[in-house]
């Protein structure tokens, strides 16, 4: 489940910005990606809860923006 690798990262990196700015939860994360990464988001978002539990990202709620794809130049 190439989501729950993404949903792992997210969190290590949020939990790993929370200490250094000293602190102890998270609540929101801001995602923007586009239309063709391949994610699917119901299935990040169910990856996210497994992911966070424990961790100052649990309960945390994931903001979503999707963008269109474009072609390379």
């Amino acid at each position: 489940m190439h989501e729950l690798s993404v949903a792992v990262e997210l969190v290590e990196l949020a939990c790993q910005a929370a200490r250094q700015g000293r602190a102890t939860k998270v609540t929101t994360l801001r995602l923007r990606w586009g239309d063709l990464c391949g994610v699917a988001e119901e299935a990040l978002r169910f990856a996210f809860e497994v992911a966070a539990k424990g961790t100052e990202t649990e309960g945390a709620s994931l903001e979503i923006e999707r963008v269109p794809g474009r072609e390379l130049e």
